[in-house]
């Protein structure tokens, strides 16, 4: 489900060119790459030209006289353009996180004076031990996978783990070696079309604050309920430093988690969402009755609950909702913003504090 906090270099793409170098075949990967890297720049170029602000205005038709601009163009497809340019982005920055590290590898084995294969044999043990208990749980998890007899899988097991543990060796060996040269990457992901998203909505955390949070939910979602938890404790360790806004998502796949939004929309008016909220992803009922229960258990004044949530009004509020996520190309719950970068699905809490440290420095 999802996409990770962009980082300078990910070296969970040159595993093959690891192992081509490990049996000292260094020439064959660099070829590819060099071609990949080229046809990569090829694509994006023929296919997706940057655009200016004066480009952006150039005219592509006119009907009767009426003008229809590239920019008109663009906001009409503009989910599915940022789709595109998100893969074209992504071939490139595999490409260039392999060439950042070849260089790094090529440049230091120079300064060493020895070959890159010599290099890597440096850097990388020859020999690792792993854990017995490691193996035993690693075969455990995988054993109806594998297809083998029991010394078999945990051979197998075993050499896959040590085959890892050198891969993060290799990793951590170019991280370090990466501060001591001057690597500045400019490649930048494409603009998520979210600039239409308003901030509007229950809130926790400052106004002010330097980076906010939108969460799309559905009160019925399983995966929102595991989200709610996370939302918790994110709010807890940032307090007013982020400001979290909750955005009414129901899916139609969920028969009352509209009626449900529309009740937490009820309990907003009379100052009770966050706690109403929690008590919804507690619940299992979402029948009427239920939603109903709730706000009398929450002490809510039950005669201006039901009138709102009677009202049109309040289930107007709701699509609007729901149109919002859809014209932002948000189609499924759990979806996070956060400062215009979209998340979607379910992640470790490590995650979305990775992303919120880095906007916070």
């Amino acid at each position: 489900m999802m996409t990770s906090p962009i980082r300078d270099t990910d070296f969970s793409s040159f595993g093959y060119s690891y192992m081509r170098m490990l049996s000292g075949a260094f020439k064959l990967p660099l070829l590819v790459l060099a071609v990949l890297a080229c046809i990569s720049s090829w694509f994006v170029h023929a296919q997706s030209p940057a655009c200016s602000d004066s480009s952006l205005s150039t005219v592509v038709a006119s009907v009767n006289g009426k003008r229809i601009s590239l920019k008109d163009l663009d906001s009409s497809v503009g989910v599915a353009l940022y789709r595109l340019q998100e893969q074209i982005y992504a071939l490139r920055k595999q490409a260039l996180d392999n060439l950042i590290m070849e260089t790094l590898l090529a440049d230091e084995a120079a300064k060493r004076n020895v070959s890159v294969p010599a290099l890597i044999r440096v850097l990388v043990p020859e020999t690792v031990s792993i854990p017995q208990s490691a193996i035993e749980k690693q075969y455990s998890d995988a054993s109806t996978t594998l297809g083998l007899p029991k010394s078999q899988g945990l051979f197998k097991v075993e050499l896959d783990l040590q085959s890892q543990a050198r891969m993060n060796a290799l990793k951590t060996a170019i991280s370090a070696m990466r501060n001591n040269y001057n690597v500045l990457v400019y490649l930048e992901p494409p603009p998520t079309p979210t600039g239409g998203l308003s901030s509007s909505g229950p809130s926790r955390g400052s106004a002010n604050a330097k980076v906010t949070l939108l969460l799309f939910s559905d009160f019925q979602c399983p995966y929102c309920k595991q989200m709610a938890s996370i939302i918790n404790k994110l709010s807890e360790h940032y307090g007013d430093a982020l400001k979290i806004v909750y955005k009414h998502y129901p899916l139609n796949i969920h028969p009352n988690a509209f009626t449900a939004s529309c009740a937490a929309l009820c309990a907003e008016q009379q100052g009770q969402f966050w706690q109403y909220h929690d008590m919804l992803y507690r619940t299992a009922d979402l029948s009427l009755l239920g939603l109903k229960k709730a706000a009398s258990d929450l002490g809510l004044d039950m005669a201006a609950f039901n009138s709102c949530l009677d009202s049109q009004t309040t289930a107007k509020r709701i699509l609007e909702s729901i149109q919002e996520a859809r014209s932002a190309g948000i189609e499924s719950t759990p979806s996070v913003v956060i400062n215009g970068k979209v998340l979607v699905g379910l992640r470790a809490v490590a995650d979305y504090q990775a992303i919120i440290d880095n906007l916070i420095k």
